[in-house]
């Protein structure tokens, strides 16, 4: 019986995939490779390498790759140097970039001028004149005489804060060239006048003299307003000798003041207060009828022309005077009590900086 047509197509494809599978399959009396019992051999060094592969470890080793790292600096041999070198930085505070005119550097031996013999030698000083240009500055000294004493290394601008550190320099230690020095602004100095009741101080004339080093600051001086405050910006740092006066006259005794150096970061204010004791002393001596001192008598004054209550009070000594240190401008009346005797008073009106005042009370017996 004849085939179909479809039949025949069927037919045909299997014999088709029958003959690929077969063309594909391997050869079923080929013998498996023999298996090789040598092991590879070791590749040749003398075979050229790249650029860069020269010390580049060999295939398949195991040993750790080195990194390459940032050499240390070179020490500097200071065998046989007879004098020393300074160097560094010198930072600068953002707001007196504007201000700067000069920059030195000084490095001053740290020794008295006169020596133990009483021979009269100066300390060395070498200076050197900072160029300023972009980054920060930078300075260098040379030729440093080597010393027994420390030298002090400073930096100087006119009208500002300049730092300063302590080296050694001799055989041992003549390289110094990681320093770094600093300028910074003055700082607002306020000062408060008060008297010895905590009342302001008005109208009180305040001069600074600089005392010591740094040299080269300025004077300062002004005068206290109605709260008894003076405001002076810009104070360098370092110690000063404050006086007040009012009228010409020295009210006070001289004082020290000692300003510290400001910072890169801020400004920070400082603050003073002066105590100055107002009024005239006033002297009481007590004796009796005959003239002779009496000790431990009660002396009062009280203050008659203010709305605050106000007393001042003392004893007399053994040669009969009683001190009332200060009593402020005003009316006061001043009494004198001591059993057995009458009551001896007075009124007197003190006027600031007059003379000292001096009374005498002469005690009465009571009669009995």
């Amino acid at each position: 019986m004849p085939l179909r047509r479809t039949d025949a197509l069927l037919l045909a494809m299997i014999a088709l995939c029958a003959a690929v599978v077969a063309l594909c399959a391997p050869d079923a009396g080929a013998a498996p490779p023999p298996l090789d019992d040598d092991p590879a051999p070791a590749a040749t060094t003398d075979a050229p390498a790249d650029d860069g592969a020269a010390n580049a470890p060999a295939t398949g080793s195991l040993a750790p790759v080195a990194s390459t790292t940032r050499p240390a600096p070179t020490r500097v041999d200071t065998t046989g140097w007879t004098s020393g070198i300074v160097r560094g930085d010198i930072q600068l505070a953002v707001s007196i970039l504007d201000r700067i005119q000069s920059i030195t550097v000084e490095v001053v031996e740290a020794r008295s001028a006169i020596g133990a013999d009483g021979a009269v030698k100066l300390p060395t000083r070498l200076i050197a004149t900072v160029e300023r240009g972009r980054g920060t500055p930078t300075f260098e000294l040379r030729d440093v005489p080597f010393s027994e004493h420390p030298y002090v290394v400073l930096v100087r601008s006119p009208g500002l804060n300049g730092s300063r550190t302590i080296v050694t320099i001799n055989a041992q230690q003549p390289l110094h060239e990681d320093l770094v020095l600093a300028i910074t602004p003055g700082v607002a100095l306020s000062l408060l006048a008060r008297d010895q009741e905590m009342i302001p101080y008005t109208g009180l004339d305040i001069a600074l003299q600089p005392l010591g080093e740094p040299a080269g600051r300025p004077p300062r001086a002004g005068r206290t307003d109605n709260f008894g405050s003076l405001v002076l910006p810009d104070m360098l740092a370092g110690e000063y000798e404050l006086r007040a006066t009012q009228g010409g006259a020295l009210v006070c005794d001289p004082e020290r003041v000692v300003v510290q150096p400001g910072n890169r970061a801020a400004v920070p204010g400082q603050a003073h207060k002066l105590i100055i004791e107002r009024g005239v002393p006033v002297d009481v001596t007590v004796v009796d009828r005959s003239g002779r001192p009496i000790e431990a008598v009660k002396v009062t004054a009280t203050a008659t022309d203010r709305l605050k209550l106000t007393v001042r009070e003392a004893a007399s000594d053994a040669g009969g005077v009683a001190r009332l240190p200060l009593l402020q401008g005003g009316t006061w009346h001043l009494t004198v009590t001591l059993e057995g005797f009458h009551l001896w008073d007075r009124q007197i009106t003190v006027t600031p900086f007059q003379d000292p005042i001096a009374l005498e009370a002469r005690l009465v017996p009571i009669r009995r």
